[in-house]
């Protein structure tokens, strides 16, 4: 080989390299934005239980609800809080999602391909593919990062219904009392 071929080849195996090490970033981001996505289901999933316990107290247990009580914002902001609840989730499982993504060959065509070719091709072929898998990679992280934009959202907005909802709860607390 000459100065220049092996040149070329060290460039396109650099090209290789990097294009493998954007490809694991590109993964790795994935599988966080799925982990955060399933953190946030669990935390979703806690407050759909503490709501619902809640909901029980206030629409089961009370004998009658007298309109424009303190017991019917109770009820209505718990439907909100239902409602804010369920589209957080929506957005979290539309996260989560199984996405399509592009993997590199391993069959018997990619060991003739091996075989039958130039080093130096090889690395210019498996770096497009691996730059093509990087682009279906960051296409589906950028889908799962709007996904988990519009749930944090919500949950920031299902956050301010709670805090009425706690503030009604504790005004409907001290009218019974009072």
């Amino acid at each position: 080989m000459s100065e220049i071929e092996d040149l070329m080849l060290d460039k396109l195996k650099l090209l290789y390299e990097y294009q493998f090490k954007q490809f694991d970033h590109a993964k790795a981001q994935s599988a966080r934005l799925d982990d955060k996505a399933s953190k946030y289901l669990t935390f979703a999933s806690l407050l759909v239980a503490i709501l619902s316990i809640i909901a029980k107290s206030y629409i089961v247990e009370t004998e009658t609800l007298k309109f424009w009580s303190f017991s019917t914002c109770v009820v209505a902001l718990i439907f909100f809080s239902f409602i804010q609840i369920s589209l957080v989730i929506r957005h979290l499982f539309a996260c989560m999602k199984i996405t399509k993504v592009a993997k590199l060959s391993s069959d018997k065509a990619m060991q003739s391909y091996f075989k039958t070719n130039d080093i130096s091709v090889i690395y210019d072929g498996l770096s497009e593919d691996l730059g093509e898998s990087i682009n279906k990679y960051e296409n589906s992280n950028e889908e799962k990062v709007k996904e988990l934009e519009t749930a944090y959202s919500h949950m920031v907005q299902g956050g301010y219904i709670l805090i009425l909802l706690m503030i009604f709860i504790i005004f409907d607390v001290i009218a019974k009392y009072v």
